[in-house]
């Protein structure tokens, strides 16, 4: 009886996730729990794929296993980049109405932007399912660049929209330079660039 409650307290402790401080070169070690990915470690700790892949020997990033020990790279953070000298003009406001026949990827050439963009400033999920008459947003080709940068971990209750207030600055600012696809998908340690456009 002892045997099988040491084995379910093993197999417990496999499941779960444990990270473990580590002194020596501003390292975490960190037990691999069910559905982690190394994606989402990196992002749990502030870093990156590749780093935590490079450190560990891991030349298949989707090849981990709950266990698994991983040394992840924490104490240093990405310098935000420097901002410009001096403020872009603003982008000038376009709209299109969708043709029968046309695309997101024909549209997108048209204007000089990507499907992305488009999906972005539209909130189309599927860059397939457009219909004529539908009314797009062009965004501009390129996005201007922020005035000034503030790195920010992101707090227990905290919502893109709050943070977008607090920092003065709008979620579609956020979303877009952070590359976030699902704005209500944040979490406690997340690492996020908060640019300022004035």
């Amino acid at each position: 009886m002892r045997r099988v409650l040491m084995l379910a307290v093993v197999v417990v402790m496999l499941m779960s996730s444990v990270a473990v401080a580590s002194a020596q070169n501003g390292t975490t070690i960190y037990i691999v729990g069910y559905g982690d990915t190394l994606a989402r470690i990196a992002a749990r700790f502030g870093t990156t794929v590749n780093e935590v892949a490079a450190v560990n020997g891991i030349y298949n990033v989707n090849l981990i296993y709950v266990g698994q020990q991983l040394v992840i790279p924490t104490g240093h953070y990405p310098p935000p980049p420097p901002p410009p000298t001096q403020p872009p003009p603003p982008p000038q406001t376009s709209y299109y109405v969708i043709q029968r026949g046309d695309t997101l990827a024909r549209i997108a050439a048209w204007f000089g932007t990507t499907v992305h963009a488009l999906q972005q400033a539209n909130g189309i999920l599927n860059p397939n399912y457009i219909y004529a008459g539908m009314v797009l947003y062009i965004p501009p080709a390129a996005p201007p660049p922020p005035i000034y940068v503030t790195a920010y971990h992101v707090r227990y209750g905290d919502r893109l929209a709050l943070i977008a207030a607090r920092f003065g600055t709008t979620v579609n600012a956020i979303v877009s330079y952070n590359g976030i696809y699902n704005p209500n998908l944040i979490y406690a340690g997340m690492l996020i660039y908060i640019p300022r456009y004035y």
